[in-house]
């Protein structure tokens, strides 16, 4: 007895996930030093996103580092302003 051809299919959805940047405190330098911005980049279960490009934003000027392999993310950079220093990292999102 021969049998017919059969076949199924089915569909999902794939959505993002929650992701998180932290930054570790700064210790205050003096003018004209080197300050080194370090921190940690997870998804919500708090598992590291590895090698990963952030960008970090110090007084609106913008540098580029990458995670390592645990999530961690350093940046030294020379000061150049006197009194509070404002920083801000942040992730385009995207695929992954």
């Amino acid at each position: 007895m021969e049998n017919n051809p059969t076949s199924a299919n089915t569909t999902y959805v794939v959505v993002k996930k929650d992701l998180k940047i932290s930054v570790n405190a700064i210790k205050d330098v003096k003018f004209g030093e080197n300050v080194t911005i370090t921190g940690k980049f997870t998804d919500a279960d708090g598992v590291a996103r590895a090698n990963v490009a952030l960008k970090v934003f110090i007084n609106g000027k913008s540098a580029s580092t990458r995670t390592n392999s645990e999530g961690v993310f350093t940046l030294t950079s020379k000061v150049g302003v006197l009194g509070i220093n404002n920083v801000t990292v942040t992730h385009n999102g995207g695929a992954n």
